[in-house]
């Protein structure tokens, strides 16, 4: 798996409508292969920021996902609501899943992930 992470910091006031643009986001990912996507309030040396998150099969699915994506005329028009409400762009983090960590019967099973 290959999570794609955006955390940006929106404009006080804007949450509400931070959450209908993402949820726009969402279903824009989705079409283009994305197999989980989600919005999280960060807390911690990140508090007041937000992290939208898109999952994906692999790094191919990822890179396709995001070809589509910034060729579609519905994402470029929710990106300048998005622009309009303002926002300070943060990080964007990519990162590939190494393995699934299961708890089973009170032991941890480390299940390394097919290649």
């Amino acid at each position: 798996m290959v999570t794609s992470t955006w955390v940006y910091t929106p404009k006080s006031g804007t949450i509400n409508k931070q959450i209908e643009l993402a949820e726009k986001f969402a279903e824009i990912w989705k079409k283009y292969g994305a197999k989980e996507v989600n919005l999280y309030a960060l807390s911690g040396a990140q508090m007041g920021n937000l992290a939208f998150t898109a999952r994906f099969e692999n790094a191919a699915a990822w890179g396709s996902a995001w070809d589509e994506v910034n060729q579609d005329e519905d994402f470029s028009e929710i990106y300048k609501s998005l622009e309009e409400l303002g926002f300070n762009w943060v990080s964007h983090i990519t990162a590939r899943q190494l393995m699934q960590i299961k708890s089973g019967s009170g032991k941890l099973n480390l299940r390394p992930l097919p290649s």
